[in-house]
């Protein structure tokens, strides 16, 4: 039988040190409030979702997209670095689409090297955060991470933030692409899975015993994957004997207590059993390696937790719907050969209902990605992929009204069909491209206009042609908002591919 013995030793700290990760956190933040850009039409932008978190214990949000926002405890500080306690206000919105892109306001240009592109997006989103109106930062030190739902798996895609300060988007990082499948035979599959949340690890303290021996954490996952670490005795352990370490021991185990990081590390052999009242700690050195074991097992089990949001969610919709379905059985099974008009009136009248329950519950999820990604400041972040426009030929553009009024100041955006960017019609001039459809979207005096794909189709555009008139359809109904354009041009809230 292997023996065991265990070593004791005491931690005397002499220079003035810190746990509080403010220590390191620089004094110098980007703003959280909104970037410096102008949306088109003040009451038509692209709506905030709003959310609140804790500060000190973190928070997961699983926005309806699919898209997973992760804090970690004490992710967040105020102006002077200092970290947030109490409640905080999260806003968060997403552009999937170029009518998302030309309401927000969001640039899409970008210099590289001094060549102009214009960015494709495979996803983007704006995050801000604030308590009592007053707007927070990100720790450094435990940023918050993004994992933004895409129906885009390309790897030629970088993350990109717009910089308010000079008006320009700045290339941050690769994002992580992680497929996210739930289909119909496995969706909710393992949702009675108990799922582990790892342990942060802690420092050692002054002046409290530190018991130096390997257990296996079988018991324990919590405490899986940590290396050279090592057990201290709590405060509240008053019957610590220091020659137990001089005894042989057949048996270490450990055991959780009711308390979160507290555990019972208990010793037996032949003779007698003992157990002391600990907490795994490490050392200065130690616990920077074990910090960033510990930030990537959370991160898994954050996302992990948040996928099972998802299914759980989608099992509630798949209820309601079959819910649903029976009522719509149960009522049909109501109608006699025998039904008159009125009968077969209130037959149909329900079963419109019920198609529209179907419509309004049903909460599709499909094969998508999250594109995932660290964030050290609030702002505009973006999946993009920087392009040229090729094989297109220059043709001056005479914007009017359908009077044929001309529209002097309006500025104009021109959408290719099947790129998820626009661009700007400068100085009028388009870029045509002969193979590809095309449509218009412009502001003129504070009114919307817009050029349909059908009405593009309609004009039969000639390379040849020096100048074209675009006949712009104005925008009638007052107040305009968000919703109205997305109806009336046809766009989805998401992009088609995404689940909604």
């Amino acid at each position: 039988m292997m023996k065991f013995f265990f070593i004791v030793t005491v931690v005397c700290f002499f220079s003035a040190c810190s746990n509080n990760p403010k220590d390191s956190v620089k004094s110098s933040f980007p703003h959280a409030t909104p970037s410096s850009y102008t949306p088109p039409l003040s009451t038509a932008n692209v709506p905030y979702a709003t959310y609140e978190i804790d500060a000190e214990g973190g928070d997961t949000i699983v926005h309806p997209s699919g898209s997973i926002l992760i804090f970690p405890s004490n992710s967040m500080v105020d102006a002077q670095g200092n970290l947030l306690k109490g409640k905080l206000k999260i806003l968060y919105r997403e552009f999937y689409n170029p009518l998302d892109i030309f309401l927000s306001g969001t640039p899409m240009n970008y210099d590289s090297a001094g060549t102009p592109y214009n960015l494709q997006s495979a996803g983007m989103c704006e995050i801000l955060a604030t308590q009592n109106d007053i707007p927070v930062f990100v720790n450094k030190i435990r940023p918050p991470q993004i994992a933004l739902a895409a129906a885009n798996a390309d790897p030629a895609y970088n993350v990109y933030f717009f910089d308010s300060a000079t008006h320009q988007w700045k290339y941050k990082v690769k994002d992580d692409i992680c497929d996210f499948k739930l289909n119909d035979d496995n969706a909710i599959q393992n949702t009675d899975t108990i799922l582990i949340k790892p342990l942060p690890p802690q420092k050692a303290v002054a002046d409290l015993p530190l018991i130096n021996i390997r257990v296996e954490t079988g018991s324990v996952p919590e405490l899986a994957g940590y290396d050279n670490m090592k057990f201290q005795l709590d405060k509240s352990e008053n019957n610590f004997k220091e020659e137990d370490s001089k005894e042989e021991w057949d048996d270490i185990r450990i055991r959780k207590t009711n308390i979160a990081g507290v555990y019972h590390l208990i010793f037996q052999n032949e003779k007698r059993m003992v157990s002391y009242v600990v907490k795994p700690v490490f050392s200065d050195e130690d616990y920077r390696n074990a910090m960033k074991i510990f930030e990537k097992n959370n991160r898994v089990y954050e996302l992990a937790k948040a996928k099972r949001k998802i299914e759980v969610r989608k099992l509630e919709k798949e209820n309601v719907i079959q819910q649903a379905k029976n009522e719509k059985i149960d009522r049909q099974n109501e109608i006699t050969l025998e039904k008159n008009r009125i009968a077969k009136l209130n037959y149909d009248r329900f079963n419109k209902i019920y198609e529209q329950q179907v419509d309004a519950q049903n909460f599709r999820i499909k094969e998508y990605v999250l594109r995932t990604f660290s964030i050290n400041q609030f702002g505009i972040w973006n999946c993009d992929r920087p392009m040229i426009l090729q094989n297109t030929i220059p043709i001056s553009l005479d914007f009017k009204d359908e009077q044929g009024n001309s529209l002097q100041n309006m500025t104009a955006y021109v959408v290719y069909e099947n790129l998820n960017t626009l661009y700007p019609v400068s100085g009028n001039i388009f870029r045509y491209n002969p193979d590809t459809k095309s449509q218009f979207w412009g502001v003129s005096e504070g009114e919307f206009y817009y050029f349909t794909y059908d009405d593009f189709v309609k004009v039969a555009l000639h390379p040849e042609n020096k100048t074209q008139q675009i006949n712009m359809h104005k925008y009638a109904e007052s107040p305009i908002s968000y919703s109205k354009i997305q109806k009336l041009l046809g766009i989805k809230i998401l992009n088609k591919n995404l689940p909604s």
